[in-house]
Formats: structure tokens, sequence, C-alpha cells
């Protein structure tokens, strides 16, 4: 996630050596010389964020306000957090995270020649083996293969994955 911060001077005082900070973030950039009233900035400062699984099972990312300092003329701090665009200070800023679920699954059967006579008889046993893959990008949770076909007879397999992480088969 790339961020940028606007810093506007809301109030009626030129601020000087304005700079940011961010409990999550590492804010690049700044500070600012300068900013008379009214004026703003929006290409002084930027963080990267990068997005962690729990981001995604939770279908967004939410990044605590930032805070931003400047020098009045009378060598007072001014200090304030940001706001995602409400226009409430302190409020967090919420970024969607799109969440998809998908699975995989390979089904295939070995036929097991029991008296070794290269055919298939009546008795002789066809062993399946399924290999499920999470193939979206969210964690999923009571994962079981469903067949309903003779294997399963239209119910639930063997097993069942309790937690099962997107990603590649191990």
């Amino acid at each position: 996630i790339e961020y940028t911060f606007v810093v506007e001077n809301t109030g009626n005082v030129t601020l000087t050596d304005i700079v940011l900070d961010d409990p999550e973030l590492n804010i690049t950039g700044g500070p600012i010389p300068s900013l008379a009233p009214g004026e703003s900035d929006s290409s002084t400062f930027s963080a990267t964020y990068t997005v962690t699984q729990e981001d995604v099972d939770n279908g967004e990312h939410v990044s605590p306000p930032s805070s931003g300092e400047g020098t009045a003329p009378d060598g007072s701090k001014y200090e304030t957090e940001s706001h995602d665009g409400s226009g409430n200070s302190g409020d967090p800023t919420v970024i969607p995270v799109e969440k998809r679920a998908a699975l995989a699954i390979t089904k295939t059967g070995e036929w097991l020649d029991a008296n070794g006579n290269g055919m298939a008889d009546v008795g002789e046993v066809i062993e399946y083996t399924f290999v499920v893959q999470n193939t979206g990008n969210v964690a999923l949770t009571n994962v079981s293969p469903v067949d309903s076909g003779p294997v399963f007879g239209g119910k639930t397999g063997a097993g069942t994955l309790s937690a099962f992480s997107p990603g590649p088969v191990a």
C-alpha cells in the first residue's frame, strides 16, 4: 500500500519545520520548511506498507492515525493527528483489501491389479488420492473433500483441514 500525505495549514499563522510521525509506517520526506495559512503540501511525505495475511483475511488494513508537528512564529509547537478524509482528527485510515477464497482439487485414481493379470477384475480396488490446494488469498477453515460418486457416496471425505493457508501444495 502506498500512502501519500496531504499536509494543510488550517490555522492563521505560518508554520515551519513541519514533520510527520506514524506508529506503524516508516514515513519518508520532510520536514516542510514553511507552510502559510491555507497552503497545502501533497508531495513531501510518503510511506509504504506491506500487506499481511491478517489484512487479507480481514478484508482491510486499518492504519492508526499519523501525527504532525510544526512550529508557530512565537516558537510554540503545534501538534495534530491525521484524518482519513472525513475531517475527524484521529480517525484511522482503512484500506480495503480484496478477499478471494478459492480451492483447487485434483482427484487421481490408481487401479491396484491385485492378481497381476494386467486386466481390471471385479472386486479389485481403485485407490483415489485427493490433492486440495488453497488457490485463493485468504486462509480457509474446515476444508473437506466431497465426492458425489462412489468414493464417498456424496459425503465428506475422511479428513478435514481445520486451518488451510493460501499457497502451493507442500
